[in-house]
């Protein structure tokens, strides 16, 4: 798997790069899974206004450290690669002079028909889901964290031994699916909510809601991020933890035009950013 994804340079929203997981999967192809980590820090919300545009586009030249998986023929980055691509300063607007076709996608109807059936089923394969289920439960999740699962479904990739070792304080789940939500064991509480049916979206929550916020495998879904990242932002504690995971499967027709265009260490720069 390889990394794909956007960022958002939300002051008090400070990333940092948690390490890039490969294996073998059972046809013995490789995958790569990758995170980011966003840690509010605190600040103003004059400052996250002044802030929240403040980093640079920049597509990066394909390092000759990458490889062709023999099996696959995929383009793979080399170890610490997907770590160097992670930004270190913010200028400008990563987003500044995209023309709108940046965040259209190939299907334009809404979201909530495309949603509309239940897919019961993982959109990595099983190794990822492992990885990504471990990760959460021994590197993200501490103990009396309240979580909140953004773009969740039929699994969170928490299991229940992590909720009662843990004693979360609340898994809290935001959807497209009400079966998927409904089936989802580790949520105590849900709601439906089409983050890309408007601009100014809001999250139904209150102001530090959280310490924990998880986006699984569809940050390159939504239309609005900037303004999705800054409802982030909002509902987090002060000290809070914003994860993205992301691979390279996806639903081709709905993910954004900025995601589909660009490569690997394309999409974790901007992410980063």
């Amino acid at each position: 798997m390889f990394p794909v994804g956007m960022s958002f340079v939300i002051l008090p929203l400070q990333a940092r790069y948690t390490g890039t997981c490969t294996g073998t999967s059972r046809n013995g192809r490789r995958f790569l899974l990758n995170n980011l980590e966003y840690e509010r820090t605190g600040g103003t919300r004059r400052d996250l206004i002044d802030h929240i545009i403040t980093a640079s586009f920049f597509i990066p030249s394909v390092a000759e450290a990458m490889y062709t998986d023999p099996t696959t023929r995929i383009l793979l980055p080399s170890e610490g690669e997907v770590e160097s691509a992670i930004p270190t300063t913010f200028d400008d607007n990563p987003f500044e002079g995209l023309d709108k076709t940046s965040f259209s996608r190939l299907d334009q109807a809404p979201d909530s028909v495309f949603y509309r059936d239940p897919r019961f089923t993982e959109h990595a394969d099983d190794n990822a889901v492992q990885t990504m289920t471990r990760f959460i439960a021994n590197d993200v999740l501490k103990q009396n964290d309240s979580v909140l699962d953004l773009c969740s479904s039929w699994t969170s990739h928490i299991d229940k031994d992590t909720v009662q070792k843990l004693s979360l304080q609340r898994v809290a789940g935001l959807g497209m699916n009400e079966e998927e939500l409904k089936a989802n064991t580790a949520l105590n509480d849900y709601n439906v909510v089409d983050l890309n049916a408007k601009p100014n979206v809001q999250l139904p929550y209150g102001d530090s809601s959280f310490n924990v916020v998880l986006c699984q495998l569809s940050i390159d879904y939504l239309i609005h991020p900037l303004n999705v990242m800054k409802e982030v932002g909002r509902v987090l504690k002060p000290g809070g933890k914003f994860v993205v995971l992301f691979s390279n499967r996806l639903f081709i027709t709905k993910a954004v035009g900025l995601w589909t265009g660009k490569d690997d260490l394309d999409h974790v720069y901007t992410v980063g950013r």
